[in-house]
């Protein structure tokens, strides 16, 4: 493919997003662009990208779910999947708690992470902070603003647990010592409401970036409403990369190219819009 301006055909490109990827679709063919329906009438198909139908102006329209048609996690699964990380998060940070108060009165070594960047939610807050790839996605930018917030209190959290630790090890009397670590574990268990507070937080700005958003297009014969996560934006295009220089691209068969705006950071990946219609007209059949 010769590198070409695709914004040539006096039509701008719907930019939209799936996970961190950016997309684009011609907006020649965009009918309207909506929230995902309430009301979806599921359809007897083998084919998982296939949501069902819904009726948009009094016309039946088959959804596409391009998550799982571009070899995507499902938003099903990525919401499941995130309720369960940050509830891990919460339960590690009060099994810690509780670890510490057994060894304190056992005399047994405490084992789990003094270093809040070693701990489960240390690891994923460096994951998240250091990871350049997604920095174009709000939803992550929000998680960061919420990260910001914990930082201080989760530092102090494992570091009054390295204190009593220092404690024990300390040449004071056997009085002094147990008064001294009474009192960081009183101020351990006061802070930790607002730790697993400060998770939720996380947890709420995460998760709520998992919406999703109907592009309805028309190729003059066939509507079909494609469920994407975002629509960035809608913006001249340039190609820049053959789809053939991505061996290992998620979905290359519905992939025509890969493209670049100067407004946008990052690299958008071109549907080709015939083969992305021929897929949904069979299904399409079977739903009407």
């Amino acid at each position: 493919m010769e590198t070409n301006n695709i914004g040539a055909l006096d039509l701008p490109w719907v930019v939209f997003r799936l996970k961190q990827n950016m997309y684009t679709i011609n907006s020649g063919l965009v009918s309207t662009i909506l929230q995902i329906p309430k009301e979806i009438t599921p359809v007897a198909t083998s084919a998982d990208i296939f949501r069902g139908i819904t009726k948009h102006r009094g016309e039946v329209i088959p959804l596409l779910d391009m998550r799982r048609l571009l070899g995507l996690q499902p938003l099903v699964d990525e919401k499941k999947a995130a309720a369960e990380l940050f509830a891990d998060l919460k339960a590690s940070h009060m099994n810690w708690l509780n670890e510490l108060k057994r060894c304190v009165k056992a005399g047994d070594v405490f084992q789990m992470a003094l270093d809040p960047t070693k701990c489960k939610l240390g690891k994923w807050i460096t994951e998240i902070t250091n990871g350049a790839e997604e920095a174009a996605d709000e939803r992550i930018r929000d998680v960061r603003t919420q990260i910001s917030k914990i930082t201080g209190i989760h530092n102090k959290f494992h570091g009054l647990g390295a204190e009593v630790m220092a404690i024990r090890r300390s040449q004071k009397s056997d009085e002094e010592i147990a008064r001294l670590i009474s009192e960081k574990m009183k101020e351990l268990e006061s802070i930790i409401p607002e730790v697993l507070r400060l998770i939720d937080g996380i947890a709420d700005s995460f998760t709520r970036g998992h919406t999703e958003i109907c592009i309805v297009l028309n190729d003059g014969i066939t509507s079909v409403a494609i469920v994407v996560d975002e629509v960035v934006a809608v913006n001249e295009l340039q190609i820049v990369k053959d789809r053939d220089t991505f061996p290992n691209m998620h979905g290359k068969d519905y992939i025509e190219g890969v493209a670049r705006n100067d407004k946008l950071s990052g690299e958008i990946m071109v549907l080709r819009d015939s083969i992305l219609f021929d897929s949904v007209k069979p299904l399409a059949k079977q739903a009407l």
